[in-house]
């Protein structure tokens, strides 16, 4: 498959005229944050969290203090999504025999908490992403007939509204400012990208060719990152306010991508993948998007000796990144923070630049 732009010519403002104030890290130094999965972090500065088997698979805080977030009541595995300064929120199972399955928010002063459903205990629900001030994340409706995108604040469980009254839906990702992005079915029946709006209201984002499309990361700005599903495959997309979705390409010789997160300064990251020869397997690579551009993030890592890094999965507002990855052939959890870039480099603004994409 050979992912590609649908359209023959989009001419489009890629980047906004928002302040940059350091030029994109040419280096990083990389930290081990050990043989976890599906590592998350806040965006200024706090937690970071992952899961781990334990022997079964169980929240933990991987940094800056390792600490063990285990499951609700009777559960017997549990799973971080989102992080913040002092918090985590995840899904876990509880109840007897760990029969079902529960958002939850942890924090060290208090431990775990459940998050709770949209009615009764045995309705599933799970949370995907939070912010100081709630989660998000999708669960039963209380008459457990479709999957919702949900709302968790101060002990209550909210319906986020989706396209159709009887549509799925199911809220990915939050910013700061309480907008949320994820996926729900549109009216056309379809599964498309959809924004939550703090003020109320939900909007699709799909705005590409495709019948699919997912929203993974959204930042302060209202930037939205995810990915596309079409005929010739995955390809990652950024959306903004002005233009609409601009699809992101994979690295030369790839033949798909995926854009996960965005930080305020509008610093795209994801993967890029390939499929191996005569296997059921891809080659996948973490990548960063400079304007639009993919770039391989192993080759500017000071010291990767024996690290494969496979997925870039969060990157915060210091331009930190977190990911999955292999060391020596294990599957371990990663850190990447930026090397400081020369002093020239810092403070210059970024001014709105056009990218043009071809067929």
């Amino acid at each position: 498959m050979h992912p590609r732009i649908m359209t023959p010519l989009v001419l489009s403002l890629l980047l906004l005229a928002l302040p940059v104030w350091a030029a994109p890290p040419t280096a990083y130094t990389l930290t081990d944050l050990g043989p976890a999965l599906a590592p998350t972090m806040a965006p200024t500065g706090g937690l970071i969290a992952g899961s781990q088997f334990l022997p079964e698979q169980t929240a933990v805080v991987l940094a800056p203090t390792p600490t063990i977030i285990g499951t609700l009541p009777q559960g017997t595995f549990s799973l971080a999504n989102g992080a913040t300064t002092d918090a985590v929120c995840g899904y876990s199972g509880t109840g007897a025999f760990s029969l079902h399955t529960h958002a939850f928010r942890w924090t060290a002063a208090g431990g775990i908490r459940d998050l709770g459903t949209t009615g009764d205990p045995t309705l599933f629900s799970a949370a995907t992403d939070c912010n100081e001030a709630l989660s998000v994340g999708y669960g039963d409706d209380p008459t457990q007939t479709r999957i919702v995108p949900l709302q968790f604040t101060q002990g209550q469980v909210a319906i986020l509204p989706t396209p159709t009254p009887t549509g799925t839906g199911y809220a990915l990702a939050l910013n700061a400012l309480n907008d949320s992005v994820g996926a729900a079915r549109a009216s056309n029946g379809e599964t498309h990208a959809m924004l939550w709006p703090a003020a109320g209201g939900v909007q699709d984002l799909h705005t590409a060719p495709g019948t699919v499309s997912l929203a993974l990361g959204i930042n302060r700005h209202q930037q939205v990152v995810g990915t596309v599903y079409a005929s010739t495959g995955a390809q990652g997309f950024i959306s903004l306010p002005l233009t609409g979705m601009l699809l992101l390409p994979p690295l030369p010789g790839d033949t798909e991508s995926v854009a996960t997160s965005i930080n305020d300064a509008g610093t795209v990251v994801g993967w890029s993948s390939h499929p191996l020869p005569e296997t059921f397997e891809d080659s996948v690579q973490a990548v960063r998007y400079d304007n639009g551009v993919p770039l391989a993030l192993l080759p500017l890592v000071q010291q990767g000796t024996g690290w494969g890094l496979e997925s870039a999965d969060k990157i915060d507002e210091d331009g930190r990144i977190v990911g999955t990855g292999t060391f020596h052939g294990e599957a371990h959890a990663y850190l990447l923070t930026p090397v400081p870039p020369p002093v020239a480099a810092r403070h210059r603004p970024l001014a709105v630049r056009a990218v043009i994409f071809r067929r």
